[in-house]
């Protein structure tokens, strides 16, 4: 059913992996680490979590994506800021 919804499918790499690696550095760990690489290396415009330690150490990264939670997401969609 995923698939069907999914506009891309995103396959393990070395490239995610050396991201995951660089994300891990600023102390996001595991599992967190990996989505968050994911969704660089996919080219996302934003990461939606509701950690928000997530969101405060992803400001160490020079990311061309906004790290945020879901009101902050709804907020700033509903104003057109995206």
């Amino acid at each position: 059913m995923i698939s069907i919804l999914a506009t891309n499918i995103v396959k393990p790499s070395q490239d995610i992996l050396a991201k995951a690696e660089e994300v891990e550095r600023c102390g996001i760990k595991g599992n967190d680490a990996v989505h968050l690489a994911c969704a660089i290396i996919s080219g996302c415009a934003y990461f939606v979590t509701c950690d928000d330690r997530i969101v405060k150490r992803s400001e160490l990264l020079d990311l061309h994506m906004l790290v945020c939670n879901p009101l902050e997401f709804i907020r700033k969609e509903e104003k057109g800021d995206y």
